[in-house]
């Protein structure tokens, strides 16, 4: 017999066709009815967005590099030579006597204790050798820097020189004095190059000039002579915990990072002093402590009379 598929009489009706429903469909011109009408009841005072942020990492991937460059122990023909690159790739160069900490390229004929060099080993900037920009040059383009740091071209040099250049890419993109707090116990003439290398560094000079004291949080003191004047607090700054060094320290740090052996060498004789002297009392405070216990032990022995 044939089966009929026609729903009957007694069969669930079909929700979706049956307008008593409550869940049947909205029509669309009734649904935007509802949107528009809820839309407009909305105050965005009701919302925080205090949590939403922006993707940082797109916007540091999308900053352009820049390309500041200052130069150290050119030659006049060098100098030109570095400033038609500069122009013709796209670039700023700095002339100035001293370090500019706007600086992101240093371009040095060799590696030296002088302030730009020192400088910008500590702001952990690129310490180049001359050939970078003759190769930029040709190719067009800014080259790969990590081809051009000094460490690169080493083999010839001897002593401080070599060691700093093999220092070159030590420091990239690090700052070598950052948690540092200075004092400097020095002449005038030096202030401004030394602190500017801290500074560079990432440090913070604290005190330049007489008078001195002993302040919170100082870790450094650095001093030309190794017996300052009496208006140098040395035994007080020892006590605070201070490092009292010779200035040759800064650029021995950035070769060889903090080593305490390598710090203590680097002590000028009067905190030597001040340290033997701390030493000293220390040692004769803790055998008077301890005669004072024998004899609370022991009890103070007693003077016989004659009869």
């Amino acid at each position: 017999p044939n089966v009929s598929l026609a729903p009957t009489s007694s069969s669930t009706p079909n929700k979706a066709s049956d307008p008593s429903s409550s869940e049947q469909k909205l029509s669309d011109s009734k649904v935007k009815e509802l949107i528009k009408d809820n839309v407009a009841d909305i105050d965005p005072q009701d919302f925080d967005f205090s949590d939403l942020t922006m993707d940082q990492t797109t916007v540091e991937e999308e900053k352009p590099k820049q390309f500041v460059f200052m130069m150290t122990g050119m030659n006049d023909a060098e100098k030109k030579m570095c400033s038609g690159v500069v122009e013709n790739l796209g670039g700023q160069l700095i002339s100035s006597v001293g370090f500019d900490t706007r600086c992101t390229h240093l371009i040095a004929n060799k590696p030296n204790r002088n302030e730009k060099f020192i400088s910008s080993l500590g702001s952990g900037i690129w310490a180049l050798h001359p050939s970078y920009m003759t190769v930029s040059q040709k190719q067009g383009s800014w080259a790969d820097e990590r081809q051009f740091t000094w460490d690169n071209f080493t083999a010839d040099l001897i002593g401080i020189n070599k060691s700093l250049g093999d220092a070159a890419c030590k420091w990239i993109g690090k700052k070598a004095f950052q948690s540092w707090r200075v004092v400097l116990c020095i002449s005038s003439s030096k202030i401004r190059s030394f602190k500017g290398i801290v500074e560079a560094g990432g440090g913070c000079v604290v005190q330049e000039k007489p008078p001195y004291s002993v302040q919170s949080g100082t870790t450094h003191a650095f001093f030309e002579s190794s017996q300052p004047s009496a208006e140098v607090p040395v035994g007080a700054l020892i006590e605070a915990g201070v490092h009292c060094l010779k200035l040759e320290y800064i650029p021995e740090y950035l070769i060889h990072g903090y080593e305490q052996s390598k710090l203590e060498s680097f002590l000028i004789e009067a905190a030597r002093k001040s340290l033997r002297n701390m030493t000293s009392s220390s040692k004769n405070v803790t055998t008077s402590s301890k005669r004072s216990i024998d004899t609370s032990l022991t009890g103070t022995p007693s003077k016989r009379t004659k009869t």
